[in-house]
C-alpha cells in the first residue's frame, strides 16, 4: 500500500466532483483499488451521461502508467500544485439537444437491441473551446474557430498569448498540463515550448478523469 499523502489532489480541487475521487483512490492504493473503482464507475453510467463524458477503456499498460504517475506525484505539496496550468479543448453543440447518448457496453455488444436507438438525423454546428485553470486562477476562454485546432493554431493561439503569459507570472516553476493529442505533441510544439522555457507535466494516457478542468 501507498502511504496517504498529507495534501491530495480532491482536497485542493473539492469543488471538481467526482473525476478527483478515482485520482485519490489510485493514489492512495494499489492497481486492484484502481480496478474496483472502475467497476464502480461502470454500474453508474447516469453521472456520466449528465456530464457528457465517456470514460476511457483502460489496459493494464494504461493503468500500470496511471498508478506509477500518482506515485511518482503523491508526495507534491498545495504549493507545488498552485504552480501547474491545467489545460484542455472541448467542443461543444450549438443545437438545443445534440441528441448524443454516452455509454458503456461490452466488446462485440454494439448491435444488441439494448444498445441500439434509432433517432434522425439533422444539420448541426459546434464549436471547441480551450481554457486552462490553476487553483489560483484561469485563462481567458478561447474560441477555436473556424475548423479544429493544430499543432501550428495550438502555437498561435494558445500556448503564445496565453500560457507563456501564465508562465512570466508564476515564474521559472511553472509547469503546464496537457493531454496527448496529436496537436500537442508536434516537434514545433515542443520547440515552442522549450524555447519559452515551459516545463510541461508528462501526462499518462487515457488519463481525463485525474485532470480537474475536465469538470468545469
Amino acid at each position: 500500500m501507498l502511504p496517504r499523502s498529507s495534501t491530495s489532489l480532491t482536497a485542493l480541487f473539492h469543488g471538481c466532483g467526482s473525476h478527483l475521487k478515482l485520482l485519490e483512490c489510485v493514489v492512495d492504493g494499489t492497481g486492484e483499488d484502481v480496478l474496483e473503482v472502475r467497476r464502480l464507475q461502470k454500474t453508474d453510467i447516469s453521472s456520466y451521461q449528465q456530464k457528457g463524458t465517456s470514460a476511457p477503456q483502460l489496459s493494464r499498460q494504461h493503468r500500470t502508467a496511471r498508478l506509477q504517475w500518482c506515485r511518482e506525484h503523491h508526495n507534491w505539496t498545495e504549493q507545488d500544485w498552485t504552480r501547474v496550468l491545467f489545460s484542455d479543448e472541448s467542443r461543444f453543440s450549438l443545437s438545443s439537444d445534440c441528441r448524443g447518448h454516452l455509454i458503456w457496453r461490452e466488446s462485440g455488444t454494439a448491435y444488441r437491441p439494448e444498445n441500439i436507438q434509432q433517432k434522425d438525423r439533422y444539420p448541426t454546428c459546434s464549436i471547441m473551446v480551450w481554457a486552462g485553470i490553476m487553483i489560483n486562477g484561469h485563462t481567458r476562454l478561447h474560441v477555436v474557430a473556424n475548423g479544429t485546432m493544430t499543432g501550428q493554431r495550438y502555437i498561435d493561439e494558445v500556448l503564445l498569448p496565453h500560457v507563456r503569459l501564465f508562465r512570466g507570472n508564476v515564474g521559472d516553476k511553472f509547469v503546464f498540463m496537457d493531454d496527448n493529442a496529436t496537436c500537442h505533441r508536434t516537434l514545433a510544439v515542443k520547440d515552442c515550448l522549450d524555447s519559452e522555457g515551459i516545463q510541461r507535466l508528462v501526462w499518462p494516457a487515457r488519463s481525463p478523469d485525474q485532470n480537474p478542468i475536465e469538470n468545469v
